[in-house]
């Protein structure tokens, strides 16, 4: 659909499915339909024209991926054939174009359009954190050198600003908590804190039993949230053979993030799923900055272009997944920092841009290498370093999300160890300080592969660098793991949410308490207004 603008985006996609139909007596004279991905149908780009002139171009996404759109060829209408193979038709002058021009909520991200079974996406800014939104203000107006004064006010004013340290509390008798009968065993700890607890009062989470401290390393179910667990643990109190392990590739903790508390969640992968969706700005495409070492074969981005237009990001979670939706946490790394300068990885395969793919549509291609969270589109999830081999599974692939390097990588046994790039702070491209202080508040995520089920993990640490990741990664028994967003509790976000009776308002359980101020007046972020970064949502399954 060159007409609309962007070649090389739609070029990228290799199962979208066009289809052009000549029309008269209307206020166009032909319309292209155009199924970005036709093994998904979840993204669809309706293009209007007038005598060889683009009129209108519409994102549309279908309430169900088990709606399928087509266009009449006589009749000026969309047909919508349900699951059922039933066909229901939409006029697209009134049903889709004069009802876009009608609309009347024009703040609102989206349309619901044809008896509710299609949505128009309407772009809008997204929401920023104030100072999410100054740093980007920096960056923007002092170009290459903005990202250096960001980094120096890491060092100056943002070192363990968020940095949480508890006085943990020893319990004489053993706690009346039942060790490894859970569906997640107790994280490998030293002895001598068998019977050692952290306060809870930053924990977010409701527990089923209101805890006031929870036991290290222990997984605690919660209130309001079937088959999702919490646990709080130090990085200090690991068990010594986890600490000492792997020293070729972690390095040694330091004293402050030994003692600085880490909150994690974990959700049954048998009874949730996750969707991933990009912000209204990032990630972004085009060329990293930090793409030097490599010779641009074009001037605009390592898949030929740096816009998504006319492709529009709703920002948030679809509404048509609200009923499904519990939960939202932060996505990854910008295009800005999304590739390598230096390193082996800097001068190959176009600086290993970290590629991601949104409802069966590719923005940016894998890089082969990198760390990849994959959901496919029956749910099932899989968290892999990927390979060129994994292009042949693209046709089942609905989300991809990559972001650097492996935190944990599964051994040749698929037994997690620490990923050969954690202790390197250049060639691993984990970000930090000016000074490459990599002590920080940081998001990031695991799977704990069991032999009935899987648990994926998500982990906010107070202050830490990657070796304390890993090493906490493999506490916890992960077979594999990878960072996320970093810098704040509001950037590293993760909230629980229902809500309540008159679906008005929400009750919000922010994995740390802190998280708070990423939430938009009351709703929790990513979920309803749209966001200027990329998320991932948490869904019920069926």
């Amino acid at each position: 659909m060159d007409r609309t603008g962007n070649g090389a985006l739609f070029q990228l996609q290799p199962f979208k499915k066009e289809t052009t139909v000549n029309y008269e007596g209307t206020s166009f004279t032909s319309a292209s339909l155009v199924n970005l991905n036709a093994n998904i149908n979840a993204w669809y780009i309706l293009g209007l024209t007038h005598n060889s002139r683009v009129k209108a171009v519409y994102n549309i996404l279908p309430a169900s991926d088990t709606l399928k759109l087509g266009l009449d060829p006589v009749q000026p209408e969309l047909l919508i054939t349900d699951a059922g193979n039933q066909v229901h038709r939409c006029d697209i002058e009134s049903g889709i174009d004069r009802a876009y021009a009608k609309r009347t909520q024009p703040r609102l991200s989206y349309l619901p359009v044809c008896d509710n079974r299609l949505f128009i996406v309407i772009e809008q800014e997204g929401n920023q954190a104030f100072v999410e939104k100054g740093a980007e203000v920096v960056r923007w107006l002092a170009g290459d050198s903005g990202e250096d004064i960001v980094n120096g006010v890491k060092d100056g004013f943002f070192q363990d600003k968020y940095l949480v340290q508890e006085e943990t509390e020893e319990s004489q008798e053993p706690q009346n908590v039942p060790e490894n009968k859970g569906p997640l065993p107790r994280a490998s700890i030293q002895a001598r804190y068998k019977n050692t607890s952290i306060p809870a009062r930053l924990l977010g989470l409701k527990t089923a039993k209101p805890e006031r401290s929870l036991l290290v390393g222990h997984w605690y179910p919660l209130r309001n949230y079937p088959d999702i667990l919490a646990s709080m643990i130090e990085p200090g109190m690991l068990d010594r053979g986890i600490l000492d392990s792997h020293p070729d590739r972690v390095n040694p903790l330091d004293g402050v993030e030994n003692g600085a508390v880490v909150y994690l969640m974990s959700l049954n992968l048998d009874k949730y799923t996750l969707g991933w969706g990009q912000g209204t700005d990032l990630p972004g495409v085009g060329w990293s900055e930090r793409a030097v070492n490599i010779r641009k074969d074009n001037p605009f981005g390592p898949d030929g272009f740096n816009t998504m237009k006319p492709l529009i990001p709703l920002g948030h979670t679809p509404p048509f997944l609200w009923s499904k939706v519990i939960g939202t946490f932060s996505g990854g790394f910008q295009k800005r920092h999304s590739a390598f300068r230096y390193g082996e990885l800097s001068k190959t395969e176009k600086g290993h841009h970290y590629g991601f793919m949104e409802n069966g549509v590719l923005f940016v291609t894998p890089s082969e290498g990198l760390a990849t969270l994959i959901i496919y589109k029956d749910g099932s999830i899989d968290f892999k370093t990927w390979t060129d081999q994994d292009k042949d599974n693209l046709p089942f692939m609905k989300h991809i999300r990559q972001n650097g390097l492996p935190l944990i990588e599964r051994n040749e046994n698929g037994d997690g160890v620490p990923g050969k790039y954690v202790k390197h702070w250049s060639a691993g491209n984990w970000s930090g300080s000016a000074k490459k202080e990599l002590r920080t508040p940081r998001g990031a995520a695991c799977i704990v592969e069991m032999k009935q089920e899987k648990h994926f993990i998500y982990a906010y640490f107070s202050g830490a660098t990657p070796s304390a990741m890993a090493r906490v990664f493999q506490a916890y028994g992960c077979n594999y793991a990878f960072q996320l967003d970093m810098n704040s509790p509001g950037q590293a976000y993760a909230s629980l949410s229902r809500a309540q009776d008159n679906s008005t308002s929400f009750e919000i359980e922010h994995l740390m308490t802190g998280m708070f101020t990423g939430d938009t007046k009351g709703t929790p972020r990513y979920l309803i207004k749209p966001d200027y970064k990329d998320f991932f949502y948490i869904l019920r399954r069926e």
